[in-house]
């Protein structure tokens, strides 16, 4: 079999070197590594530009996008980069992500063991946020009338040898790219969240998804509470309410969008969570964009963004 690494980078050089180096060191290595650089404007360009013409055990290749479109751009680039190449399977992560030196060798070997049919789409491995699981990179979706349960894997079920689940993150996901090619693009319009939702729940139609506790990728990011308003929160309620819609159905939709205005627009929103007009603003144009199903950068939600009190 055929692997490739697909990194996708902006402008995190000082992380992305350490990543480089860890994919250097594995006890198996890649028959490629393929690195999105995101219109970085950092010296990311310059670095990547040598070590691509640098002799390494495994080819490489760079793509450099003329703008920044987003992880979500980021990464449709590199499946379809990939999905039109000889290769069978992707290891997909950020910049920041690091494989232990046998992930790769591991991995291939869960797919001699579990995937040696046409029944399984991706194999995952776990995802550890400064040595805890970041249980939210593993997890079952699911619609019971017009409620959606979104669900992480429960740390007993980290205890098992393999788990079906049909919600990953694009860290740690190991894809069989022929069941990429069935289940499309990752959805370059999202920019950034809820890209990797929505295509796992497409993936998970073209076979099972496998979670595979004892193989680890790194992702010190930290866990943040998403409770200040941000360039950000636009996105991440704009695209998931757009999952919502397109994977649980109009009731689930109205559910969800019927909750998020109470939430995040109305009085009580004021009153309860202290939202000024300027951030009530902000969620109440995420969720008329995701009713007319507008995707793409927002002219004023852009990066960077904040409220002006905040």
């Amino acid at each position: 079999m055929k692997t490739a690494v697909l990194l996708v980078t902006f402008n995190r050089l000082d992380c992305l070197k350490i990543t480089l180096d860890k994919y250097d060191n594995q006890t198996v290595a890649p028959d490629l590594i393929l690195v999105i650089d995101n219109a970085s404007t950092d010296d990311t360009p310059n670095y990547l530009n040598e070590w691509e013409h640098k002799d390494a055990a495994y080819g490489k290749k760079v793509i450099r996008l003329k703008q920044n479109t987003g992880g979500s751009g980021g990464f449709a680039a590199g499946f379809d980069y990939l999905e039109h190449s000889d290769y069978d399977w992707m290891l997909v992560a950020d910049d920041d992500a690091y494989p232990e030196t046998t992930t790769i060798e591991r991995l291939e070997r869960a797919v001699a063991k579990y995937a040696a049919g046409a029944d399984v789409a991706a194999l995952c491995t776990t995802v550890l946020n400064n040595g805890q699981p970041d249980r939210l990179q593993r997890r079952r979706w699911s619609v019971v009338g017009p409620k959606v349960f979104d669900k992480p894997c429960t740390l007993e079920e980290y205890k098992n040898e393999v788990n079906n689940i049909n919600v990953l993150t694009f860290v740690g996901a190991f894809i069989n790219i022929k069941a990429a090619k069935a289940a499309g693009l990752p959805e370059a319009g999202f920019f950034i969240y809820y890209d990797d939702v929505d295509y796992s729940l497409r993936l998970a139609q073209q076979g099972r998804i496998l979670f595979l506790p004892d193989i680890c990728m790194h992702h010190d990011t930290g866990f943040s509470v998403r409770n200040q308003t941000t360039w950000k929160s636009y996105y991440y309620l704009r695209n998931k309410l757009l999952t919502y819609k397109h994977h649980g159905g109009v009731p689930a939709f109205i559910f969800e969008l019927c909750v998020e205005l109470l939430k995040k627009v109305g009085p009580l929103s004021a009153i309860l969570k202290k939202r000024t007009k300027e951030e009530r603003t902000l969620y109440w144009h995420a969720i008329q964009d995701a009713v007319s199903e507008r995707l793409g950068l927002h002219s004023v939600y852009r990066p960077g963004w904040k409220p002006n009190n905040r």
